[in-house]
């Protein structure tokens, strides 16, 4: 006798619809019903569940095509565990890959920022300094990007030039978070009307508690 034909038995000698035995184990009619078609075979704590509802040993369930069901569920058990092994696995991949982009974000790193696939390309501008004197080095400066001066970002930038060519040393830049992709000095007229209200037109670096304030730590904005 399969076990599913011996689950049937048992539930009709309890006199027990389908849905009265999946209330019963607190399972799904379907599933009872698969049982019992030997479309699928119960868990081993869900076997040991169905032999205390039908006041019958364990062991009873087993005695026709023990092999099988024993195969039936060794086979489950084992996928079972390779499922939750799979699981934890993305999950702990995906927290790691948050982590890391929050710390990208938080710390002001370029190279993570650059690779964020939640950030957006925006362009910014901001103010560098009149004269700089290391040409190919990088300065830090505040990149704006709104009217209102809330979603400024500190990015540091490249500047192939010593000198600012226009009247003002205004830049343009292309960035992603901290990560500069283009930058090119431009006059202040060509900055957005809304935007140059909140542009500093004296350089100044920014400083630790700067930094400290623009901080982001969602590796999503």
């Amino acid at each position: 006798m399969e076990l599913g034909t011996k689950l049937k038995e048992l539930r009709l000698a309890n006199q027990l619809s389908q849905e009265q035995a999946a209330e019963k184990l607190h399972v799904t009619r379907q599933a009872i019903s698969r049982w019992e078609n030997n479309k699928d075979t119960p868990s081993l704590m869900t076997l040991i569940e169905i032999a205390d509802a039908y006041a019958v040993e364990i062991s009873e369930l087993f005695k026709s095509d023990a092999y099988q069901t024993a195969t039936k569920i060794d086979t489950n058990i084992k996928h079972s565990k390779w499922y939750r092994l799979g699981f934890w696995l993305i999950v702990s991949v995906v927290a790691a890959f948050l982590i890391t982009l929050s710390m990208g974000r938080y710390f002001q790193i370029g190279l993570i920022d650059r690779f964020n696939p939640f950030l957006p390309m925006k362009t910014s501008y901001a103010t560098g300094p009149k004269h700089w004197s290391t040409p190919g080095k990088q300065f830090a400066t505040e990149a704006i990007s709104d009217p209102f001066g809330e979603n400024t970002e500190i990015v540091s930038v490249t500047m192939g030039l010593i000198d600012s060519p226009h009247k003002d040393n205004i830049i343009v830049l292309q960035h992603r978070g901290s990560y500069v992709k283009a930058s090119r000095w431009i006059d202040l007229t060509d900055v957005p009307k809304p935007i140059s209200a909140n542009i500093s037109k004296t350089y100044h670096k920014p400083n630790h508690r700067t930094y400290q304030m623009m901080r982001h730590s969602s590796p999503f904005s």
